[in-house]
């Protein structure tokens, strides 16, 4: 969100986002964290590291999906990531 938005924007869009009724926020584990140092590998480092905890926690909830602009998650070849952006 910081590079998308100026910090005193940041509660604002977040508070929006979990504002969705239809959105499951699940929380990541010790072996996500395991897993994301093997997609690390995967990916040759080229990746984030909480990028990397994403995969591994979408891996294990079976989610496919993920709306984000950040191309990162289109080096996993299983996740379609989905982005609109919002022009003002």
């Amino acid at each position: 969100m910081e590079q998308e938005y100026s910090v005193k924007d940041i509660p604002i869009v977040l508070y929006s986002i979990v504002s969705y009724a239809s959105l499951r926020i699940v929380p990541y584990e010790v072996g996500d964290m395991l897993r994301a140092v093997e997609i690390f590998g995967e990916v040759n480092y080229d990746m984030d590291w909480d990028d990397a905890v994403i995969v591994a926690t979408m891996e294990r909830y079976k989610i496919k999906d993920i709306y984000s602009n950040d191309s990162h998650f289109d080096r996993i070849p299983w996740i379609k990531r989905v982005f609109q952006s919002v022009t003002s």
